[in-house]
């Protein structure tokens, strides 16, 4: 039976929950979009980004899912000595730890394949009148 996007998802959330475990509180590696962090820093999220219909459907093949993992770190915190540089440093970190997830796990589980779909993206983006550091993810996945 293949496997939905939502499983896939989910998955996915669980390796990066375990392989991010120094670096995110495993309680803010979600499977899926939270719109308000009370402030929380880091945030990892993987939130569902499309499928590729006419290939799953109409030719008979593999399932083609896309999902984004998206992180955030809180850019700038002048009351808890939270500064810019550490938020870079943070962001790099995670991206690194992401990327080598996604190697690890690149044919494990619910999928055939993992990669990412393009290059990722940093930037600065508000939630909730804070200020983070936001990277994206966009990542592909092959399910038979």
């Amino acid at each position: 039976m293949t496997a939905t996007r939502k499983e896939c998802r989910k998955a996915l959330a669980d390796f990066l929950r375990a392989d991010l475990s120094t670096l995110v509180d495993s309680n803010w590696v979600l499977d899926h979009q939270l719109t308000d962090f009370d402030g929380a820093t880091p945030i990892v999220q993987v939130t569902s980004a499309g499928v590729d219909w006419d290939n799953a459907t109409m030719r008979g093949g593999k399932n083609i899912y896309f999902l984004s993992v998206e992180s955030f770190v809180l850019h700038k915190h002048t009351e808890s000595g939270w500064t810019e540089a550490m938020a870079e440093d943070l962001i790099d970190d995670i991206g690194e730890a992401v990327l080598d997830c996604l190697v690890r796990n690149k044919s494990k589980g619910l999928w055939m394949k993992i990669r990412l779909h393009e290059r990722t993206l940093v930037t600065r983006t508000a939630v909730s009148g804070l200020t983070y550091l936001y990277e994206v993810f966009p990542i592909i996945l092959e399910v038979m």
